[in-house]
């Protein structure tokens, strides 16, 4: 999803959702209104529900991550989802966002835990189901910095999006070790806080921020 949000930017945000009350975990992206644009379960089912133009879709494939191992490419699966979805696809990505930049952490994060002894999950700020119910997660009070950022803006940053929506959570073993905003702060639970968007500016590369910042999660 990260390297589908790469390519537009401006228009896409990642979108955590739990349908079927609450069974199922999805990952996806949703437009600038809030309307979903794809989701993709733990499982592999992998569900294109419209285009960045407002289209409707159907398309659906129930073995995502086979696929991608078949393929061995998952860049020309990015390709053919962008086309499905009409996302622009550049040669030359543009420039990373905060937000773009929270989502490239995280998931640099993740792709190391594969290797991890312990679980490793990202987990939004918010969190809802059809019909389950919905909020916050408790675990900002593990993060009052975060917290603080939370409430210190309140309005949405677009339409159909709640402030909480900006914000994931990484846990370790069960336990939320890091905080990370779309505006590209972090806070650990130490409560020590870093802007990641400078720090990136001056490197250009995730792995040296990620190994500087996120040092006692990795340890």
């Amino acid at each position: 999803m990260t390297e589908i949000a790469r390519r537009s930017p401006e228009d896409l945000r990642m979108l955590e959702s739990h349908p079927g009350q609450g069974l199922f975990d999805c990952l996806g992206l949703m437009d600038g209104t809030g309307r979903p644009l794809v989701s993709l379960t733990r499982s592999g089912i992998l569900t294109c529900h419209a285009t960045l133009e407002g289209e409707p879709l159907t398309a659906r494939e129930t073995d995502f991550f086979s696929g991608i191992l078949e393929e061995g490419s998952l860049a020309h699966k990015v390709q053919i989802l962008c086309a499905v979805l009409r996302i622009p696809s550049y040669k030359r990505l543009p420039s990373t966002t905060p937000a773009i930049l929270a989502y490239r952490y995280l998931s640099a994060l993740l792709e190391q835990a594969a290797l991890a002894s312990r679980p490793w999950e990202c987990r939004n700020g918010y969190y809802g189901t059809e019909g389950m119910g919905s909020g916050e997660r408790p675990d900002f009070s593990l993060f009052p910095l975060a917290k603080k950022c939370l409430y210190a803006s309140p309005r949405p940053e677009r339409e159909g999006r709640l402030p909480s929506q900006g914000f994931w959570f990484l846990f370790v073993d069960g336990e939320p070790m890091l905080c990370v905003s779309e505006t590209g702060k972090m806070w650990d639970r130490d409560f020590n806080e870093a802007d990641l968007v400078p720090a990136y500016a001056q490197r250009r590369r995730i792995w040296p921020l990620v190994t500087e910042t996120a040092g006692s999660v990795l340890s």
